[in-house]
């Protein structure tokens, strides 16, 4: 008797368990939330990665007139025992905030020109590159920084817009004379996304949620 009672209720533990873990409803529609509460199991990632995302810069360099990659690493150090820089981390939480992104795009070139004289910049584009990871059981080759000119467009997503090109040329005639100029002009447009009434500061929504995507 006591073992048919004990089969019965595996039986509908499980059940219970495993609806749960399928997305299926009824067990809150007949189950009181105390006997629920045994029944269920944390899901703390529950979509695989399918792509490695870097984060990028590129500056408007005036004698050249074209994007080139910059090295952001000089002023934003790797922390000890962390996985990315500083600059990584905030355009990851606030790639959809205009003028957290123009602040930084507004610091790279005012500690970029200073350090090259000789190839100033007049505008910094942020952008991310997204690298399909290797299929599970594949081979996954150790990780290498990808530089940006190596990675198609297709897969690639701008995060910034640039600058006017009258803008760009007015600041390079600026630093070119070694003169100073204010990297957040009012008719800089910051961002490719304005303002709305969402929160500006949004929580990383399927970059592939902290997994790896973006949106």
């Amino acid at each position: 008797m006591l073992r048919a009672l004990l089969s019965v209720f595996l039986v509908v533990y499980f059940a219970i368990w495993l609806s749960g873990g399928l997305g299926l409803r009824w067990p809150e529609a007949v189950c009181p939330e105390s006997l629920l509460f045994f029944t269920r199991s944390a899901c703390l990632f529950p979509h695989a990665a399918v792509d490695a995302i870097d984060y990028h810069a590129e500056g408007w360099d005036c004698s050249r007139r074209r994007w080139v990659e910059l090295d952001f690493h000089p002023y934003f150090p790797l922390v000890i025992s962390g996985r990315e820089t500083r600059f990584e981390r905030t355009v990851h939480l606030f790639r959809h905030n205009p003028q957290v992104m123009g602040d930084l795009r507004a610091f790279l070139i005012t500690h970029f020109n200073p350090d090259h004289p000789q190839a100033p910049i007049a505008d910094v584009r942020l952008l991310s590159s997204r690298l399909p990871l290797a299929p599970p059981g594949g081979t996954l080759a150790r990780y290498q920084r990808p530089r940006l000119s190596e990675v198609p467009a297709a897969q690639r997503k701008l995060w910034s817009r640039p600058t006017a090109m009258t803008l760009r040329d007015e600041r390079c005639q600026a630093a070119v004379l070694g003169q100073s100029f204010d990297p957040r002009d009012p008719r800089d447009p910051d961002d490719l996304r304005r303002p709305s009434s969402r929160p500006s500061r949004r929580a990383p929504g399927p970059e592939k949620n902290e997994n790896g995507g973006e949106s």
